[in-house]
């Protein structure tokens, strides 16, 4: 299959003329797609290990104790009264032997060679993979030989396959999904808690969408890529009454302590980005689609636990209220009463993506302190080899247009240029690929996206004000930029106003319907099969 360079600028001319700009569409809405999807291949399953932070075991400090011991994967012994922290699943071993003592140690390992006095190191003809390098075990079990995988490929279960692409979903949660298809009314029938719809017949936006995105989730066909899911800014409130659709989630249009804020930094976002993301890029690089399903069940179930807490940080996977952490065995997605903050969406993903998933300079002690997908500590520092050749990618679904967004830096399409390529330069080496510095600003190389799709919109050249580097383009620790693509699937038909968000994003444009999942499943395939055959070129 030849993989071609796909972005919203490569438009078949007569679909574009169709389309309206603005206009709300009739429910004979189909599928259209701005750009050349690929088709999937269908990638092998994906798997890992281990979560442990070596701050948090107090690796390095003082001790007193004889015997080791294990402590989530993590081998700790008291070294000359000094804690000493291995992590056995670095080298493909479990922490822990088949008598009880705590050891690195693989399976196989120490075991005799029948008909010697020599002991095995691992089980004959096995492999694993130790961070990005593929490891095997001779056929006697008494040698093993490492190979780094090439550039390009990810090291999974012993096996050197594609590198796995980060794909980050974007959630409309805005009222308006609360509405039945191209009306602004909500169901006739009212439907119980917790299902607030008919999940074999949903009658709402929203209930059709999340059959769509569950069915997508359940295939297979996707076990390689991982998935990350937002929404817009919600708090729970379990002191007040259960009431459908939006159960007790109360909608905001900014996420706690953002306030006045133009650039990154802070702990703002770090303390409260579980008020928009649902569900994080995996670490142990096991596919997560069916975690993601879980949100989209037309279930939920929720309790409290006896922890205490003062924020968001301190529960967990749970949420903090009133001091008391609470945690669900099954969640939702719900859509509260509310706007819809498309451009502050945006902005969330990319900071979610430089605090927590794209960690180059980070320190460390352990693989287990990169917390995020491919990276491994190397030489103190967070490292993933296929920095370079890893598809990152943002999907914004959503039913309507920005409602909330103040001034230029908020406008969607201004966040989606950011994300990809920057805003403010001097010269085109500071902008992302395919842009290209003009009077001031990164620009498309082949000019106003919106005028290539025959529609009208602003060019978006003002040059923003007292922006901080970071402000100005996501940049990693080490100050590399960070680029991400961005799709839009517009289920309203606001095409003028999603036009410029996928055109600057450099991502697909998909008009979807919405007034039946098959058919929006079928519309939105297109965005998760997008290949980037261009990145891999540092």
């Amino acid at each position: 299959m030849t993989i071609r360079r796909l972005h919203v600028l490569a438009v078949v001319g007569i679909l574009v003329s169709c389309i309206s700009c603005g206009d709300a569409p009739s429910s004979g809405l189909s599928g259209i797609v701005y750009g050349s999807p690929d088709t999937a291949t269908q990638p092998e399953p994906v798997s890992g290990a281990s979560a442990a932070v070596s701050i948090r075991l107090g690796c390095g400090d003082a001790c007193e104790f004889n015997e080791a011991r294990c402590e989530e994967g993590i081998l700790l012994s008291c070294v000359s009264g000094t804690l000493v922290c291995e992590q056995c699943s670095s080298t493909g071993r479990r922490c822990g032997g088949a008598d009880g003592t705590a050891v690195c140690i693989r399976e196989c390992e120490g075991t005799s060679l029948p008909g010697t006095n020599n002991e095995r190191v691992c089980c004959p003809n096995t492999r694993w993979c130790e961070g990005p390098n593929q490891t095997f075990c001779n056929d006697s079990g008494t040698d093993i030989v490492q190979t780094a995988c090439a550039k390009g490929l990810d090291c999974i279960e012993g096996s050197c396959v594609p590198a796995q692409p980060l794909v980050h979903v974007i959630f409309d949660t805005s009222e308006s999904m609360n509405w039945t298809p191209f009306t602004d009314s909500k169901p006739a029938e009212v439907f119980p808690y917790p299902e607030c719809d008919d999940p074999l017949l949903p009658q709402s936006r929203l209930g059709i969408a999340k059959n769509a995105f569950a069915s997508l989730f359940s295939d297979s066909a996707y076990d390689n890529v991982l998935f990350a899911l937002q929404r817009f800014p919600q708090r729970l409130n379990p002191y007040v009454g259960i009431f459908c659709p939006s159960a007790q989630y109360q909608a905001r249009s900014l996420m706690t302590g953002h306030v006045g804020i133009q650039t990154t930094g802070g702990d703002w976002f770090s303390t409260h980005y579980r008020e928009v993301l649902l569900e994080r890029f995996p670490s142990d690089l096991k596919p997560n689609r069916l975690v993601l399903e879980r949100w989209l069940d037309f279930d939920e179930v929720k309790v409290a636990t006896e922890k205490t807490c003062v924020s968001d940080a301190d529960c967990g996977a749970g949420f903090c209220v009133s001091s008391s952490c609470y945690e669900f065995e099954n969640p939702e997605v719900r859509a509260p009463a509310a706007a819809t903050p498309l451009g502050y969406s945006l902005f969330y993903a990319g900071e979610y993506f430089r605090e927590f998933v794209v960690l180059e300079g980070a320190e460390c002690a352990l693989d287990a302190d990169c917390d995020s997908p491919h990276h491994y500590c190397t030489e103190g520092t967070c490292r993933d080899r296929n920095r370079h050749c890893r598809q990152r990618s943002v999907v914004l679904f959503t039913d309507g247009v920005d409602t909330v967004a103040v001034g230029d830096f908020y406008q969607p399409a201004t966040q989606a240029k950011r994300l990809r390529a920057g805003l403010n330069c001097d010269t085109t080496a500071e902008c992302g690929r395919a842009y290209m510095c003009t009077n001031g600003t990164c620009q498309p190389e082949g000019g106003n996206p919106c005028e290539l799709l025959m529609m009208s919109c602003p060019q978006y050249t003002t040059s923003q004000v007292a922006l901080g580097a970071e402000g100005n383009r996501l940049l990693d620790r080490e100050g590399q930029a960070i680029e991400l693509t961005v799709h839009v699937i517009d289920a309203a038909g606001y095409m003028s106003a999603s036009a410029p968000v996928a055109g600057y994003g450099r991502g697909l444009l998909v008009q979807a319907p919405l007034d039946n999942s098959a058919a929006l499943l079928e519309a939105i395939r297109p965005v998760f099969d997008w290949k980037d055959a261009d990145f891999c070129t540092q």
